[in-house]
Formats: C-alpha cells, sequence, structure tokens
C-alpha cells in the first residue's frame, strides 16, 4: 500500500492509501477524496495536477507504484461541486460567424457552477446511440444566470452537434445536459487578470468576464482573443459591454490572415496569431508577477501562451489553461 497527498489551490491538503496498479483517480475516489475530471480517458485533461519537478500528470491516466505528492489547480471547494443531470429546452440559436454558432438552453432547475466550466450535452436525437453520447462545451454565462446555459460551438466539420444545429435543430427540443465539469474556473481576487483566447476558447472567458466576482472587482484586465480571418470573429458586441462596463479592460483582437477592420470602436486590432496580441497588452514588466492568466483554446496555442506569460514572470502557479481537442472540448 502507497500513500498519495494532494495539495489543493486553496492550501487544503488530503492524503490516501493508494494500492499498486490503481490509477490516482480511483485510489481517490476509493477514499472520497474530491478530485476533479470528467472523460477518464485522458483527453479532456480535467484532472491534470503538477508532479515531481511541476510535471503535468493526469490523474486518470497515472497508475501508482509508490508514495506521491500533486499539486491541484482546484481548490478544495470546486472539487466538491458535483454535477447534475437536468433536461433543458433550447430556447434559439444562431450563426454568430461562418464558422461557429452560437445557442442558448433553459435549465429545467437552477444549477450551480463556477464561472468557467463546461458543461457536457446530449444532443437531441432519435438516434440510441446518440443520446447516449455526450459532447462538452464551455459555457459563456456567468453563474448568477444559473436557469440558462449559454454556448459558442465551433462549426467542427463531421461534428455532431454543428450537424445538429445545421440541419435538425429546433426552438423548444430537449437535451440531456451535466453541468457542472472542469477545473477551469475564475479565481475571485484583486489581481491583475489576463485573458487569452483562441476561437472558441473565448466562450469560458466571457463566463468569467461577466460573473459578478469580475465586475465587482478594481483590478485592470486584458483580454487577447484570436482568430483565423474576419469572418471568424464572434461576440465583439459582449466584449465591446465588457470593455464599457469593467473598471479598466484593454481588448486586443487578432487576425491571421487577410485585412483589419478599419472601425474605431475602442477594441484593438492586430494582425497575426495571440502572441502577437499578446505582445501588445499594456502591462509593465514589474506586474507581470502580481498578474493571474486565463488561457483557453487549440492545445498549441495554450502551450505556447502559457510559455511566454511565464517568460513575463507570472508564476506557473497563477497561470490556469484548458486545451481544446477534437473529442473533448470544442
Amino acid at each position: 500500500m502507497f500513500r498519495i497527498d494532494v495539495t489543493y489551490a486553496d492550501g487544503a491538503t488530503a492524503a490516501f492509501p493508494a494500492k499498486g496498479g490503481q490509477t490516482v483517480l480511483q485510489a481517490a475516489d476509493a477514499a472520497e477524496v474530491p478530485l476533479a475530471y470528467s472523460c477518464l480517458t485522458g483527453s479532456c485533461r480535467t484532472c491534470a495536477a503538477r508532479g515531481h519537478a511541476n510535471v503535468e500528470i493526469l490523474l486518470c491516466q497515472q497508475r501508482v507504484s509508490k508514495d506521491e505528492a500533486f499539486w491541484l489547480p482546484y481548490s478544495q471547494a470546486a472539487a466538491r461541486i458535483a454535477p447534475v443531470r437536468r433536461r433543458a429546452r433550447l430556447l434559439g440559436f444562431k450563426r454568430a460567424s461562418v464558422s461557429v454558432h452560437h445557442l442558448r438552453f433553459a435549465v429545467e432547475f437552477p444549477v450551480r457552477f463556477l464561472a468557467g466550466q463546461y458543461a457536457a450535452i446530449a444532443v437531441p436525437s432519435s438516434d440510441p446511440l446518440h443520446r447516449r453520447s455526450f459532447r462538452y462545451f464551455s459555457m459563456a454565462n456567468p453563474p448568477e444566470e444559473d436557469s440558462v446555459a449559454e454556448f459558442y460551438v465551433r462549426d467542427l466539420p463531421g461534428g455532431y452537434m454543428a450537424e445538429y444545429l445545421a440541419n435538425r435543430a429546433r426552438p423548444g427540443d430537449v437535451a440531456r445536459i451535466s453541468i457542472p465539469h472542469g477545473s477551469f474556473y475564475h479565481r475571485s481576487g484583486d489581481m491583475r487578470a489576463i485573458f487569452v483566447a483562441g476561437g472558441t476558447g473565448l466562450s469560458p472567458l466571457l463566463a468569467m468576464l461577466r460573473s459578478g466576482a469580475m465586475m465587482k472587482a478594481d483590478a485592470p484586465a486584458h483580454v487577447v482573443f484570436g482568430v483565423q480571418r474576419i469572418e471568424d470573429l464572434f461576440a465583439l458586441d459582449a466584449l465591446r459591454i465588457l470593455q464599457n462596463r469593467l473598471t479598466y479592460c484593454q481588448i486586443v483582437v487578432t487576425i491571421g490572415s487577410g485585412p483589419l477592420p478599419s472601425v474605431n470602436d475602442g477594441l484593438e486590432w492586430c494582425g497575426g496569431t495571440v502572441m502577437d496580441g499578446l505582445r501588445q497588452l499594456r502591462v509593465e514588466q514589474p506586474e507581470w508577477v502580481s498578474s493571474s492568466a486565463y488561457i483557453c483554446g487549440p492545445p498549441g496555442m495554450v502551450d505556447a501562451a502559457r510559455a511566454w506569460l511565464t517568460n513575463q514572470n507570472i508564476p506557473p502557479t497563477q497561470i490556469y489553461n484548458e486545451a481544446f481537442t477534437a473529442s473533448g472540448l470544442v
């Protein structure tokens, strides 16, 4: 028998026994120690933790062979918010851009979640196989809107949700939804916050920026939102509203190719990638170390942005990220 020690982001600790060959997650479950998880296959990275030498470990895949200690990027309280299943009625849907759908559900009963977490949706279907198959999407609405679930969904070729929205969806459709999932959420506080999004990675960051905690904070917010083409842009009106409501909010929108908009509406436009947008942020060098960062989007973008922000002296424990994968979040 081995011993596993975990330290949560809020400083809480737990220890539990583990048998050789068990996954850390299996051992924690047997000991009734709450850990965040979702897919159990290693694709969603919800269960990611930091182990020896700060190496990322997926606890649903890590087999126990010795005493080990892990640092968890979420609080113990967050881990204790268990997902619940609800019926949800489709209120409406539309194309937000050529590559993104926007949809809203009314959830049968209010649900508790943290800004930035995601939901699992069983797409309405007459096919029993698809009725049992869940797709994962980050919510764009803040926790204060606890009877609604709002999503921006990438128009993924061959994606079942995208096909449903394009061909079969009707207002009033009823879906099964499981909320909440994930360890990516906004940590309240007065710390300067950097938000970095690629494509529909903007969705959970909108939930964070719209949250009551963020609205009450006096700390500056900096947003970098990147897309490939101007036709891929979405949620710009939501960003403009946030810019007016927050105490200080710099928003840089990057476009990978093609012309930039000629409007002068307070948003800052940048040709290139999210990395080019990061270099445009108005943050003085001494201010980085006391900042936090939230990154969401494609894995390559997430890794590059995290490395760049670390090089600006943001402590790794103050950088939170979630990467989208074809089989996980879209």
